[in-house]
């Protein structure tokens, strides 16, 4: 429909005309443009860059021009190839409404082509060409006939009234200020809500990804939209004072966007929790709910604001998995005070501090959700989100909490079509844990839900706890030995994998590509030779998923799980990714230090090099492995591992980064004499 007049528009030829107010709007390659001859660039990357990446995606595929984008860019990563952003969607999915989607500011597609998978209907809103260019060749290569790719703006919105079930404005709202410079920003906000707010039904929901203003990133000192630190914190007047002066205008590539003289004013208003309720309410939203989230692109733990439980079990069980070195000694002491405070001041801390929200906001009458179905399976009033991996497979887990503690675990697939995997998964879980585990149906999503444990994860500093769990691998691969592998089998395999290190990823060096090839190839005459065994692999066995319950060990997350795989794979799993991540977290260092980890240990040089003496000479001495073949499985488990995160297989998390650099550094530090005369020792 119009924009302007909202009169219902016709088809004449290559355009859309609006027979009340004489206006023509030409439709370009099937795409409507209701901005016309305005040519703005507005992107995350420099426009020759953004031209580049759609010329790749025309010739390779969208998927290896993201990873050119992102090799080059890694902090744009989750954002251009996360599948796990959609995950602020299950606080407000309802079965019934999931009919029409609009995804405002929709940028590289990333959320519209995510959303495609549940709604019927999905509405792409973006302004800038090239990131329409970009999303065309998605929807050609993924034949989402359901996504509609719209050029046009977001104060006056090309739809009929009450029209959409969801309204997405991820990351949008804190710039609607810079669309008229010539209205103050809260007003411009207010057109923006209330132009939404009209195309919404009366059962619509509203969602708003955004970051507080006195996000405790933000008082440490974190750049705002400005371009500038303390910009969101201070009064406004100074935060426009600051702009004027120095000339900020946001991390952002543009061209073409404002004038000099518009650029020198703060215009990207963001608000605290209640700042964000008041806004609505101005706004003519009748309803609206809070949600906390570290990261609001990438809303991996997520809890309701009034919820405060949420948080007090995340500090308490969940910190010690976020941050990293990242973590400032601030937010440290922050998330170690949290369980010892009062309801009342955790849940204002969360209000006042938060680093980002979650908002939902409702035009009228709201309906009932997945989760709060989900919610109702542990007859409990708190629970945390959690979002599993990076992988379209991936689950989604709500913890569900009584007085701080957790009764049960809720679980789901994030896309409905990885139904039957996760139903493998916790048939899995049941088999290996002995567990009792409830199927639940719910608006179409089936859901599991699994009792706690009431376990705690083991520790590396721990030899007991390692012990342990060394023993549980060699107890499960002797217990799913299933002959012994083919000749012809092996070769199969390892002939895949070096065609995946040699064609595809063409990332890694020349020579680590050549090393790594070497290696896969010395490991399949080795396995050959000596017959290897073929085991049940668990695919994912750290610290992070090993849990122990007095002498009882509990091993969940059976994502990647193999019937038949190598008895090496989970072993060396196990070696590098403890011994690498644990140092690394607890000691706050650089990546530098973290990617020789592994190599300081196995030379006798690091803080794990006992325990990592230790697990060598118990698991060799139980399976009878000559140490040489440790260092060709070292390469064939980081070799698989990084494919498996391969985003060319729609399956990416930070990991894949991670598993280069290994691979990168291991290809290297494996010809070390060093490394080879502590593995003979």
């Amino acid at each position: 429909m119009c924009p302007h007049c909202k009169s219902t528009l016709t088809r004449e030829d290559s355009a859309l005309r609006c027979p009340a107010c004489n206006r023509d709007y030409p439709v370009i390659d099937g795409i409507p443009d209701f901005l016309g001859p305005v040519d703005v660039y507005w992107g995350e990357v420099a426009i020759e860059e953004m031209e580049q990446a759609i010329d790749v995606a025309k010739r390779s595929g969208f998927r290896e021009s993201l990873l050119h984008v992102v090799s080059k860019h890694p902090d744009l990563g989750h954002y251009l190839l996360s599948p796990a952003r959609i995950d602020w969607l299950f606080h407000c999915l309802s079965s019934g409404s999931t009919g029409t989607c609009l995804d405002i500011g929709s940028s590289w597609g990333n959320l519209s082509f995510s959303l495609a998978e549940y709604f019927d209907e999905v509405w792409s809103l973006e302004a800038v060409w090239p990131k329409i260019e970009f999303q065309k060749i998605v929807k050609a290569q993924e034949n989402r006939d359901n996504v509609h790719v719209v050029r046009g703006g977001s104060l006056n919105l090309p739809f009929p009234s009450a029209y959409f079930d969801l309204v997405t404005a991820n990351g949008v709202l804190e710039w609607a200020g810079t669309e008229d410079p010539s209205r103050h920003p809260r007003q411009v906000q207010l057109a923006f809500l209330r132009e939404i707010k009209r195309v919404l039904k009366p059962t619509g929901c509203l969602y708003i990804g955004i970051e507080n203003r006195l996000g405790v990133q933000f008082l440490l000192g974190a750049r705002d939209h400005s371009g500038l630190p303390y910009t969101s914190v201070v009064p406004r007047r100074i935060a426009d004072l600051a702009v004027k002066v120095l000339g900020k205008t946001g991390g952002a590539h543009q061209a073409n966007r404002w004038s000099r003289e518009e650029q020198n004013s703060y215009r990207t208003y963001t608000y605290t929790g209640p700042g964000y309720e008041k806004l609505l309410r101005e706004a003519g939203y009748q309803h609206s709910k809070l949600y906390w989230s570290l990261d609001y692109n990438l809303p991996l733990f997520a809890g309701r604001v009034k919820d405060p439980q949420s948080v007090t079990f995340f500090a308490r069980h969940v910190k010690s998995n976020m941050g990293g070195d990242k973590q400032t000694i601030i937010e440290r002491l922050l998330l170690s005070l949290v369980p010892w405070l009062p309801d009342f001041l955790v849940e204002g801390m969360v209000l006042l501090f938060s680093p980002s929200y979650l908002i939902y906001a409702y035009p009228g009458q709201t309906v009932a959700s997945l989760e709060s179905e989900v919610a109702a399976l542990g007859n409990c009033g708190s629970f945390l989100r959690r979002s599993g991996a990076g992988s379209k497979n991936a689950k989604i887990n709500y913890f569900l909490l009584r007085d701080g503690h957790m009764e049960s675990v809720a679980k789901f697939p994030r896309f409905r079509d990885s139904t039957t995997q996760l139903e493998k998964e916790e048939s899995l879980m049941a088999l290996h844990n002995d567990l009792a585990i409830e199927k639940h149906e719910i608006g179409g999503v089936t859901v599991f839900t699994e009792p706690d444990l009431r376990a705690v994860r083991c520790k590396l500093d721990d030899r007991v706890d390692m012990n342990k769990a060394l023993r549980w691998l060699m107890a499960f691969q002797e217990e799913t030995r299933n002959g012994l592998w083919a000749p012809a089998a092996l070769e199969e395999e390892m002939t895949d994998l070096q065609r995946y290190i040699g064609e595809t990823a063409r990332h890694l060096a020349v020579d680590t590509r050549r090393r790594v090839e070497g290696d896969l190839e010395m490991f399949r005459e080795q396995a050959t030779r000596m017959g290897l065994d073929k085991v049940s692999e668990h695919g994912d066995f750290c610290t992070w998923n090993i849990l122990k319950s007095g002498e009882r060990i509990h091993v969940v997350d059976w994502e990647f799980y193999r019937a038949e795989g190598n008895p090496l794979f989970d072993f060396c799993f196990f070696l590098m990714v403890n011994v690498g991540e644990a140092s690394f977290r607890k000691r706050g260092l650089r990546d530098a230090f973290y990617k020789n980890e592994l190599y300081r240990n196995l030379t006798g040089k690091g803080k794990h090099s006992e325990t990592v003496r230790h697990l060598l000479s118990e698991y060799l001495e139980g399976t009878g492995f000559p140490p040489q073949t440790v260092f060709c499985g070292m390469t064939y488990m980081m070799s698989r591992c990084l494919r498996r995160y391969d985003p060319r297989f729609g399956n990416w998390t930070a990991n894949y980064d991670a598993f280069t650099d290994h691979l990168e550094m291991w290809s290297r530090v494996a010809y070390d004499d060093s490394v080879f005369r502590s593995l003979e020792a």
